[in-house]
């Protein structure tokens, strides 16, 4: 598969020859990156073909059971996921679809109890994120939450508004998910 450059758009307009001076060390990389990805060296690269039926089975249960989706987390567990909710969703909250979509990637205690004021439990699912398991921000901010939903839902309730993504088998989140039924899913091995 070979690599074509297309640089009509770039700013400011590049002559073609500069562009095509690059040629050889864009083929170089590529190569490279081709050679590392097959010996098994970076794993993000295969992530739009893991198995995400159970995700969507999750989901599709859910369908119309949330007005709003909170997610808890930081750094690369929030990053992404706002990228992409910034270039497929509204830019303005208020006219998003539900669910509507909130990522909480502060633990600013007015910035979170503003949010807890907002939100409707019954109404709500909070997926916290975190890679290890072990996120001092994130585990905290799933506190405040799992006691808010258990203080207005009740314990047993408040597991179905709570969901988890987090390393596969070990970090506190895990075991709190094993130990207390929550739904989880694992962040690939080998995806920092």
């Amino acid at each position: 598969m070979g690599i074509r450059i297309d640089y009509r758009w770039m700013v400011p307009p590049l002559e073609a020859a500069r562009v095509e001076s690059f040629r050889g060390l864009a083929a170089s990389v590529h190569a490279d990156l081709a050679a590392r990805r097959k010996a098994g060296s970076l794993p993000f690269y295969d992530l739009p073909l893991q198995d995400v039926s159970a995700i969507e089975r999750y989901a599709a249960e859910r369908r119309g059971s949330f007005d709003d989706l909170v997610v808890l987390g930081i750094g690369g567990s929030s990053l992404g996921l706002l990228a992409v909710n910034a270039a497929l969703r509204t830019p303005f909250p208020r006219l998003e679809p539900v669910p509507r979509l909130t990522v909480l990637d502060n633990i600013d205690p007015v910035r979170v109890s503003s949010l807890l004021g907002a939100l409707d439990p019954r109404r709500t699912l909070v997926n916290v994120i975190t890679k290890s398991g072990d996120t001092a921000e994130t585990m905290s901010t799933f506190l405040v939450f799992r006691r808010w939903l258990e203080d207005r839902l009740g314990a047993r309730a408040a597991r179905d508004h709570l969901v988890v993504t987090t390393d596969a088998s070990k970090g506190a989140l895990r075991k709190i998910a094993t130990d207390e039924g929550l739904p989880a899913f694992a962040v690939p091995d080998g995806v920092g």
